[in-house]
């Protein structure tokens, strides 16, 4: 099974530093191969408190959530700017979101590992909770197991009519397809690709979120992607097809179509819509059959 590397860096609450006392609040997690950061945080502070005479409650809850909109800021500027950080981590937090000072919240030393979960929010709950000692809540997860992804429907509905290793022999079908940016050499993953006179990359993307912020940044991430692949697309006759999510919340609806139409201004892409998955799969199946 394939692992992803991350890098982590732990918020501790110092209440003496003369004897060595702290406690694991929060989390920050680099994963390079997405560029992307995630931090968690103990949203109550019992364990504190149970530990510590702790006289300063609200001044904790109010730094933790100005570092959750400071990381929150630069992700939408990663996602805008194609901007991937410094390598080293620890320099990177002392200068934008926590100084290394004396005060009573200090991140740790960054250190390097690796996690089973390919999905970056279940890897970094299931890091958060064994160093943080809380529960984190996955919002898709049981949605996830309730029903089959859009694009694994594509691709079981293909299995069954066609004959893709017959396919990929002859270069018509793709698994995990890369597409390389001449300018920074960086590799990206498509889950499938099929040819139909230029060749079709499908790539998921999951709107069903529970805040407008994560939306709205999956958003701004792919469309840095895929303007960044824009040359590879006109060079290698190449069409970016994005099986999108729909959210299951009719409050986020609003931001789901926004994104749909901020996407749709991209020349290389085309938007395949949940209901509109069946008749995608019926053309390349038809296209396959040739």
């Amino acid at each position: 099974m394939r692992s992803t590397t991350y890098k982590y860096s732990i918020l501790k609450y110092i209440h003496s530093a003369f004897l060595g006392e702290s406690i694991n609040i929060g989390i920050l997690l680099y994963f390079p191969e997405e560029d992307r950061f995630i931090f968690k945080y103990s949203k109550n502070l019992k364990r504190i408190k149970s530990s510590y005479e702790l006289k300063s409650e609200k001044i904790i809850r109010h730094y933790l959530q100005q570092i959750e909109r400071k990381i929150r800021k630069i992700s939408q500027l990663n996602s805008n700017n194609g901007f991937i950080f410094e390598r080293d981590l620890d320099e990177f937090i002392s200068r934008n979101i926590l100084p290394n000072d004396e005060t009573s919240l200090q991140f740790s030393k960054s250190k390097t590992s690796k996690t089973r979960f390919t999905d970056l929010e279940e890897a970094s709950n299931s890091v958060a909770e064994k160093l943080l000692l809380d529960k984190f809540i996955y919002f898709q997860e049981t949605l996830l197991k309730k029903t089959v992804k859009p694009i694994n429907k594509f691709y079981n509905k293909l299995n069954t009519e066609l004959n893709l290793v017959e396919k990929e022999n002859k270069k018509l079908f793709f698994k995990d397809y890369q597409v390389t940016n001449n300018e920074n050499g960086k590799e990206f993953k498509f889950e499938y690709g099929w040819q139909n006179g230029s060749l079709n990359l499908i790539k998921s993307i999951n709107l069903n979120q529970d805040t407008s912020d994560k939306i709205l940044n999956i958003t701004f991430k792919h469309f840095g992607l895929f303007t960044a692949l824009s040359d590879e697309a006109k060079r290698d006759n190449l069409r970016y097809d994005l099986f999108v999510s729909k959210p299951s919340e009719k409050s986020f609806f609003r931001d789901y179509d926004y994104s749909l139409s901020f996407l749709d201004n991209l020349s290389t892409v085309r938007i395949v819509e949940e209901e509109e998955i069946d008749n995608y799969t019926k053309k390349a199946i038809k296209a396959l059959s040739i």
